[in-house]
């Protein structure tokens, strides 16, 4: 599937988001607008981010394929889309930032796939 890459889109949780959900329900979709609301053309990788628990940061990569027209959905193709590049999926809170985000697999992917090398960082 083609990648979709927008600028600036994000937005928070307006309900939790957990292990096996295929459904992101979001404050607002309306930034994510590159995202068809009708059948996927492509998929959007987007980063949940909130405190660990730890006193840290965590991070999760899922990839998202559209948005509803209710204004707040974001879906994935199914719940396995979940915990890209070296991120584990996880229960998030309502308030977790979202957001689009070129990875290090999206680049790599743009690059023709051996035009240069990337690593994973989970930080």
């Amino acid at each position: 599937m083609a990648e979709i890459f927008q600028n600036f889109a994000m937005t928070t949780l307006a309900a939790p988001f957990n292990i096996g959900a295929a459904v992101i329900v979001a404050t607002s979709n309306a930034m994510f607008d590159a995202l068809p609301t009708g059948s996927p053309i492509g998929e959007m990788r987007v980063v949940l981010e909130g405190p660990d628990g730890l006193g840290g940061v965590a991070r999760e990569i899922v990839k998202v394929i559209g948005r509803g027209i209710d204004g707040q959905s974001l879906f994935l193709a199914d719940a396995n889309q979940r915990g890209f590049e070296g991120t584990t999926p996880r229960d998030w809170p309502i308030g977790t930032k979202i957001y689009a985000a070129l990875t290090a697999e999206a680049l790599q992917g743009l690059g023709g796939g051996d035009s240069f090398a990337y690593a994973f960082a989970s930080t």
